[in-house]
């Protein structure tokens, strides 16, 4: 996953499950050391708001952080299509799987074992690409709220 596509996945995210992530959260600076969150994640008070989305700056962030769901919401959702589309199209689950059975069904070891690997690959990326379109309309959600 790219930088952009975390932002686009990790700000509203914080913002729509209604907290907002202490700056203590990074207690360590050592890369190999795991940075617990406990105690670092606090709710937003009612009728308070994050710093990211408040003041002149967070009034102008919000066109541009809605245009950029919308693009991503369009193009997760033409991978999410893809991936879940029949057996005749490329890239998608169906496809590998027919690919997957036919290579069992001959017999070639290999390949199977590669097939199966790539499966699973083609699995997880699935779930993502569905959580990143459920997260990106609720962002359009938000961002219909805010719109006018």
């Amino acid at each position: 996953m790219s930088i952009r596509s975390a932002f686009v996945l990790a700000v509203p995210a914080v913002l729509l499950a209604g907290v907002a992530v202490a700056a203590g959260a990074h207690a360590s600076t050592d890369a190999r050391q795991p940075v617990s969150l406990t105690g670092a994640v606090a709710p937003i008070a009612a009728g308070a708001s994050s710093t990211a989305a408040t003041g002149a700056q967070g009034d102008k962030a919000w066109p541009k952080l809605c245009a950029r769901a919308g693009k991503g919401l369009t193009r997760a959702g033409a991978a999410d299509a893809r991936l879940h589309a029949g057996a005749d199209a490329k890239g998608s689950l169906a496809r590998l799987q027919a690919r997957l059975d036919a290579a069992t069904k001959a017999g070639d070891a290999d390949r199977v074992r590669v097939l199966t690997d790539l499966m699973a690959i083609r699995q997880s990326h699935a779930a993502t690409v569905t959580v990143k379109v459920e997260k990106l309309t609720d962002v359009q959600q938000v961002c219909k709220s805010h719109a006018g």
